[in-house]
């Protein structure tokens, strides 16, 4: 059943992982009868690697176990027009499958809070706060009226979809590791990344 584009997620994309570290893959199949049978009606296009630099860095080293596990983790694309959030659902139950899950689309947040919010904000007594323009777009004022740092059981993640360094604007002006040496596949200034150029 084909349904509608779900706004949250990216089309035609899939995060799966897979129980075996070795799976043979080529193009489009696994190597997994289950799995490549249930998976051909989405026309799978190609099955590739997640994150194939913990691959360069388990040849130098030993992984932590989630490392290890996010080696087994494979983006499969398909062309067929099905949602993602149903061929996941479909795919997961495979055999050797450990989960099969759509990509959600990063949201980041923007603009300012709407006068209901605003009214209810705490304002820092900082004398720099006018000048600090992210605090409020980050909506920050309203967590504090929640939290201000005393309650040790609130956890925090930052989430940076990261820079696109190949932007023309950037590409000129983005800083270059002077201790790597760019696809050579090895770390270079020895500080546990491999090509780490831009970062």
């Amino acid at each position: 059943m084909i349904q509608e584009e779900d706004p949250d997620v990216r089309p035609s994309l899939l995060y799966v992982q897979f129980e075996s570290p070795n799976l043979n893959i080529s193009g489009a199949k696994t190597g997994i009868d289950g799995f490549d049978r249930k998976a051909a009606p989405y026309n799978v296009m190609a099955i590739e690697k997640a994150f194939p630099s913990l691959d360069v860095v388990a040849r130098q080293r030993p992984l932590s176990s989630v490392a290890e596990s996010l080696r087994r983790v494979y983006v499969v694309h398909y062309a067929s027009a099905h949602s993602p959030v149903q061929v996941a659902r479909n795919l997961a139950g495979t055999r050797g499958v450990v989960y099969a899950e759509p990509i959600y689309k990063s949201k980041g947040v923007g603009g300012e809070p709407g006068p209901e919010l605003a009214s209810r904000m705490a304002t820092p007594n900082d004398s720099r706060y006018t000048q600090q323009t992210h605090l409020p777009r980050m909506q920050l004022p309203a967590a504090w009226d929640v939290v201000k740092g005393e309650d040790s059981t609130v956890v925090i993640a930052i989430v940076d979809g990261g820079t696109d360094w190949r932007h023309p604007d950037l590409r000129n002006n983005v800083w270059i590791n002077p201790g790597e040496i760019d696809g050579n596949s090895i770390d270079d200034d020895n500080n546990g990344y491999v090509d780490d150029i831009h970062g």
